[in-house]
């Protein structure tokens, strides 16, 4: 019900999707073309959950600067907007996010068409929501069930309207069957900036072992060419994103003036006018996911004055992540070449990102167990 990914904790009371896209990991447990089940529990115990689940506090080390904010993301196995039972079911879990963590942001996924009186509604409950609005250029034909893209595009100006509200991109999964060229990048973007859109993040396509299971075993499946294709050469640990299609949209993007993003949590802590939280700006990712981003100059100070005011972690910080892990402080070493705190033991997927965004520093262990449908890149 509550998870710790890499861009935010996930509260998923409801399971099943009445669209059917290709390349969505819910395809393999069948939850796809599905009208989406009843929740696990009411929005009252199931925030009792969350507010006691281990990784929600992030403020638990004392020597990390403040000034971030990090945002819990509802039903990531459903589409919380694509019918109106779970738009139902939304407003009363916004309501009492609003009685349990006021200042807690909320991010939600979907590709409905987000009607004026909907999200008047959702404004009028007085918490910060960003709405991730999926739309991958793909044909229509590989998202059965879902709104056209104009229809998605459309929502960006009406969420403008609500100053509580806010509307990020989610152009995934990007691929050379969507973006073949750079012509087409600056196509795309074009359309997103005409339509009101001010940020994209940008992934690959994704997958866990099943997802990669129906890719690969499924000659019919609209995707098995592509992925067999391109798996050995182009995959990373869990995406398949080209180069080359990577490439097209960040130079569009810098050519248009538009700011598109790696990480997730990029693009978040720029709606939100704060410094990234999973130290994205930090020597691991600051080549490939920092520094080739189209982030605007403003957030990027954002992110250095955060950088600058807390160079290396303090000996406190390194001794209060010891105590956490139960280990003696020998065990636990900041690499300055590195810029990364090093422990001695093997640590969960969910408790590396944990880690990492506590201490704003990532953070390696000697070995990683997957929890998740698959290894973020904040995790490699």
């Amino acid at each position: 019900m509550v998870a710790q990914h890499e861009s935010w904790i996930s509260l998923d009371l409801i399971q099943g999707c009445p669209a059917n896209c290709v390349y969505c990991y819910l395809g393999p447990a069948g939850l796809t073309k599905q009208v989406p089940g009843p929740p696990i529990t009411a929005p009252e115990p199931a925030y009792q959950t969350l507010s006691t689940y281990q990784y929600v506090e992030k403020s638990r080390f004392s020597d990390v600067p403040g000034g971030r904010n990090f945002p819990v993301a509802i039903g990531n196995y459903t589409d919380m907007c694509l019918t109106q039972k779970n738009r139902e079911i939304l407003l009363e879990l916004l309501i009492r996010h609003k009685q349990s963590m006021p200042e807690t942001p909320v991010c939600i996924v979907t590709k409905a068409l987000l009607d004026q009186a909907f999200l008047a509604t959702i404004q009028h409950i007085g918490i910060t929501v960003i709405f991730f609005i999926s739309l991958s250029f793909l044909p229509t034909t590989l998202e059965k069930g879902a709104p056209p893209p104009t229809t998605r595009l459309a929502n960006f100006k009406r969420i403008a309207q609500f100053p509580n509200l806010h509307a990020i991109h989610f152009w995934r999964p990007a691929t050379s069957k969507s973006v073949p060229d750079r012509a087409t990048a600056l196509h795309q973007i074009e359309q997103l900036q005409q339509s009101g859109a001010r940020v994209s993040v940008v992934t690959g396509l994704k997958f866990g072992k099943n997802l990669a299971n129906a890719f690969r075993i499924n000659e019919q499946h609209a995707l098995h060419e592509y992925f067999t294709t391109r798996q050995a050469d182009e995959h990373a640990e869990n995406e398949i994103f080209e180069q080359d299609v990577q490439e097209a949209i960040l130079s569009a993007a810098h050519e248009l003036a538009y700011p598109v993003y790696l990480h997730t949590s990029c693009a978040v802590s720029y709606v939100l006018e704060q410094p990234e939280y999973n130290a994205t700006f930090r020597k691991p990712h600051l080549e490939a996911k920092c520094q080739v981003s189209t982030c605007p100059p403003a957030q990027r100070e954002r992110c250095f004055y955060f950088q600058a005011r807390f160079p290396h972690p303090s000996q406190l910080l390194l001794e209060q992540v010891a105590r956490y892990l139960n280990l003696p402080l020998s065990s636990v070493i900041y690499s300055e070449r590195k810029d990364s705190i090093f422990v001695d033991c093997s640590l969960t997927q969910e408790e590396q990102t944990f880690l990492t965004q506590a201490t704003s520093f990532p953070v390696r262990g000697k070995g990683l167990t997957p929890t998740l449908e698959w290894i973020g890149s904040i995790n490699r």
